[in-house]
């Protein structure tokens, strides 16, 4: 009797290792992809001529509402390029009002922030920065070559294969902005130190266990208004009762 209790607590801690060790796994897989994703985003970047464009990469910059991490920074008299990328495989839906959009494998479904709203607090972070208007911005969402997507909006979202092609397609000059002024002043605010890339890490942590506590009790994280079930075009899911002026939604597993 004591040998099989033991044997069972045995298999139990194996179990339990094991599962341990996938999750791990995953979340290895899913860091790796999307630095393989934003180093193949900086190779296609450094094609660009260099005496008209200024590359920067992987910024982390504080402001008053805390830490933005910007993934590139392509600095031009043609427009001031922040591109988000998103290294995922499947298939991509969603809208530029979404707040989150989907993603489709192998038959699952999975929800992800909107990367158009979080390219966006990206621009903002960059203008109070720089002290330039917003209008000089030209946001753009890079997706990997491997998956499909079908997104509703008049933003720029590209796959990598076209994402210098899409910014060589900007050859009107709407700025006589200093170039290098503007890198020096994004540099000096790059967080550079392992605390602050760390304590960034922490902040959206934070920042999503308080989202998901509010979810959870049905009350809306973005404004404050109750959440009530909807049917959609791929299912049930939460919603925001403020709709249209908020547009938050999540999935219901």
């Amino acid at each position: 009797m004591m040998i099989n209790l033991y044997l069972y607590l045995w298999l139990v801690a194996i179990g339990i290792a094991t599962i341990v060790i996938i999750m791990a796994t995953v979340l290895r897989y899913s860091k790796v992809r999307g630095i393989l994703g934003e180093q193949t985003v900086k190779g296609i970047l450094e094609k660009l001529p260099q005496n008209k464009y200024l590359v920067l990469n992987d910024i982390l910059i504080r402001n008053s509402s805390g830490t933005h991490q910007i993934d590139h920074i392509v600095l031009s008299n043609y427009g001031i390029f922040v591109i988000e990328t998103k290294n995922y495989m499947g298939i991509i839906r969603g809208s530029e009002q979404n707040e989150n959009w989907l993603q489709f494998i192998k038959g699952k479904k999975y929800y992800f922030y909107n990367p158009i709203r979080q390219n966006y607090d990206h621009v903002k972070t960059l203008s109070e920065l720089l002290k330039i208007e917003e209008k000089y911005f030209i946001p753009v969402v890079c997706l990997s070559n491997n998956c499909e997507f079908k997104v509703n909006t008049k933003k720029i979202v590209v796959q990598m294969d076209y994402l210098e092609k899409e910014i060589l397609n900007h050859t009107d000059i709407t700025n006589d902005f200093n170039l290098y002024e503007l890198a020096g002043k994004i540099l000096i605010n790059n967080l550079t130190d392992k605390k602050a890339k760390e304590d960034h890490a922490k902040e959206i942590m934070k920042r999503k266990a308080n989202d998901k506590e509010l979810a959870d009790n049905m009350i809306c994280p973005k404004c404050g208004s109750n959440l009530t079930e909807r049917e959609g075009k791929y299912g049930k899911f939460i919603g925001c009762e403020n709709y249209p002026k908020c547009h938050y939604t999540k999935v219901i597993h």
